[in-house]
């Protein structure tokens, strides 16, 4: 052989002129500056009489960037280290403890999650002024099972990210706000916000506020005025707020009546009216209709 191309849908990967020495275990073609995907694969070759030829197309998946979990704190010991090391698509999963650390996520879309739930893994973020901030454009990231404390917000979200958040309690007394969404998107699902300024505000944004608890906040729900908002709202419950709404009316579903938990837990009584009422096309993991609060919806512990 005296040299190869080896094309990649059509258009060339890379050229290798070889010489007397060459044999097939001394070269090796990297697809690290190809995006995952699938793709055909050509190689031609020619021998230096001037004979070629052309291999039948190879259908190659490309997989560079598996998705990883990654264990706090196992592999990393705080949990902003275990983000700092993950890339799109990976997983960081928290066990139970308290981390007094704030978190920032950014240009990542990851999924940040505990093991065991929120009851029992707390993002302690009292001298920071955010427990998780989320900012940067088009990114999308995913939070389950924390419980939050934090000076100003216990979850923010800015500067076009978007966010899932699944089966969260946010509280602190002196919290301003529990979650805040400005200038992109929040799905926020089956969390509890507890005694603070506001319970969710949200300014120019779009998503939904579904089967969750504010109580014990001076405000519940703030939407900004002024500003365009696509926050669908809906079976939630709303108990002991100085106001409940502002910007914003009642939506269908929701409830304005004592949860009803067990002892100091978010745990609900047999008796809480917030059992079975969720959104009717969100399921428990049993199957049944969705229960308001943290121990409802699929992504409970």
């Amino acid at each position: 052989l005296a040299s190869v191309v080896v094309y990649v849908n059509g258009a060339v990967l890379e050229r290798q002129i070889l010489n007397a020495s060459f044999f097939d275990g001394n070269v090796i073609w990297s697809t690290n500056s190809l995006a995952d995907g699938n793709y055909i694969i050509a190689v031609r070759a020619w021998d230096s009489s001037g004979n070629t030829e052309t291999t039948v197309g190879i259908a190659l998946r490309v997989w560079n960037n598996r998705p990883r979990v990654i264990w706090v704190p196992d592999d990393y010991r705080t949990i902003q280290g275990a983000i700092n090391a993950s890339r799109d698509g990976d997983t960081v999963r928290v066990r139970a403890g308290t981390y007094h650390e704030g978190l920032r996520l950014m240009g990542k879309n990851i999924w940040l999650e505990s093991e065991e739930g929120p009851e029992i893994t707390i993002i302690n973020a009292e001298t920071w002024a955010h427990g998780i901030a989320i900012r940067d454009n088009e990114i999308k990231v995913t939070i389950r099972g924390f419980k939050i404390s934090s000076l100003f917000a216990g979850i923010a979200i800015s500067d076009g990210a978007i966010a899932m958040i699944y089966n969260c309690i946010i509280k602190k007394n002196w919290s301003i706000n529990g979650i805040m969404v400005q200038g992109r998107g929040a799905f926020i699902y089956n969390c509890i916000v507890d005694s603070t300024d506001y319970g969710v505000w949200s300014f120019y944004v779009y998503g939904c506020l579904f089967n969750s608890i504010i109580l014990n906040c001076n405000t519940a729900y703030r939407e900004q005025n002024g500003y365009n908002n696509w926050i669908l709202l809906g079976w939630n419950l709303y108990w002991n707020n100085v106001t409940n709404f502002v910007g914003a009316e009642p939506s269908e579903g929701d409830i304005f009546e004592n949860p009803l938990f067990e002892n100091d837990s978010y745990l609900l009584n047999i008796n809480s009216p917030a059992i079975n009422t969720g959104k009717p096309d969100i399921f428990d993991r049993d199957g049944s209709r969705s229960d308001i609060g943290i121990f409802g919806g699929p992504y409970a512990y």
